[in-house]
């Protein structure tokens, strides 16, 4: 993991999430990434992002979506999250892909690092009911259903009886100890980043392509992460600004 080398930032100055409704996010400039590059062909738009590491053994694609150490959105907050993929081969429960983290604040109790406190993993290699064609988007995600994501607490490696996003976020569900942590209350959680990633270990045989990135809120608002290779943003559109920071911030409802 390169710690925080680079950082996009999102959010809306003065606004609150009511305000927000769907916000259009369209990402295209490589140099925000580690080892990703634009490739023809998007589950939306006109383009997407593909892992540029194939045949570099121990390489690893990686990106910042969302990073604000000063957020109050909590994981409570978070209704669902989907993204798309599309990859040469069709997707089974042995087959890598990209995968989704997100990272919570540091609060001193159950921390994972120094710099944050949770990982949670959302990763299509652990998912239920997989249905996915060669050479075409799949859509993954944490409602219920086809290709239903589960999510794993690091440095849980994941499993098959992770739980999903709703069980992680029930007081009442009875954690492994392994995959969730009975001592982390998730739901009160604050969020501190959305990354996406590939494994460090298999950067020599992994190919695929990913865009759409959602999430969610409980509210009915939402984020749309479009990865383009070239911006021609819609009048909704945020769009970020070369390899620095556009810096916003998200409130919540009060």
């Amino acid at each position: 993991m390169k710690q925080l080398r680079k950082l996009v930032v999102l959010g809306i100055l003065a606004c609150s999430l009511p305000s927000l409704a769907t916000t259009i996010t369209t990402l295209d400039d490589s140099s925000l990434f580690d080892n990703v590059a634009a490739q023809p062909g998007g589950s939306i738009g006109d383009s997407s992002w593909q892992a540029t590491s194939f045949g570099t053994p121990g390489a690893k694609s990686f990106g910042w979506l969302n990073f604000d150490p000063a957020s109050s959105i909590m994981l409570g907050d978070i209704s669902a999250v989907r993204f798309d993929t599309n990859k040469p081969i069709s997707h089974n429960s042995s087959e890598n892909d990209f995968y989704l983290s997100l990272y919570t604040q540091a609060d001193g109790s159950n921390d994972g690092a120094g710099w944050y406190g949770n990982r949670l993993n959302l990763d299509p290699f652990y998912a239920i009911n997989i249905d996915s064609t060669a050479d075409s988007w799949t859509t993954w995600s944490t409602d219920a259903g086809t290709n239903q994501l589960r999510v794993y607490d690091y440095p849980a490696a994941g499993s098959y009886t992770a739980p999903t996003w709703d069980e992680l976020l029930d007081p009442g569900y009875s954690d492994d100890g392994v995959n969730s942590l009975a001592e982390v209350d998730y739901a009160s959680e604050k969020l501190l980043g959305i990354a996406f990633s590939t494994g460090s270990a298999w950067g020599d045989s992994f190919m695929g392509a990913l865009d759409n990135i959602v999430i969610e809120f409980s509210n009915g608002d939402s984020w749309v992460f479009d990865l383009e290779a070239s911006s021609v943003p819609e009048p909704t559109s945020v769009l970020l600004l070369g390899a620095g920071m556009l810096l916003l911030r998200l409130g919540r409802r009060s």
